[in-house]
């Protein structure tokens, strides 16, 4: 049973995606292959009442420490890593501030609440 915030999450469209713009909010990436979970990919807005800074899914860092993601005007963009991600688990903070930061940009990332 997931977690009650998961039929909270955001759903746009594309049209909507005013700010940031789309060429800045990913859709979809690489996921870490011990976290492919059920299809989602979860990252909080910083300030969630379920905990904030912490990392909920794990992103790929098998691609030269990185992953690749998707963005929603269609381009994609390989991410290299401040920090590893291997040996991370869901729901856990971040484990310094290159980590931290890692974690930063991707909720910059997101569209707008």
């Amino acid at each position: 049973m997931p977690p009650p915030w998961v039929a909270q999450r955001t759903k746009l469209k594309a049209a909507h995606l005013i700010e940031p713009p789309p060429a800045r909010v990913f859709s979809f990436l690489d996921v870490a292959e011990r976290w492919i979970p059920d299809g989602c990919f979860v990252v909080h807005f910083p300030g969630h009442p379920e905990g904030e800074p912490q990392w909920n899914d794990i992103p790929a860092d098998r691609h030269g420490l990185g992953a690749n993601l998707a963005f929603c005007d269609g381009h994609a963009e390989h991410r290299r890593w401040k920090w590893p991600k291997a040996r991370k688990t869901p729901y856990t903070p971040p484990e310094n501030d290159l980590d931290l930061q890692d974690l930063r940009w991707m909720q910059e990332r997101l569209p707008g609440p």
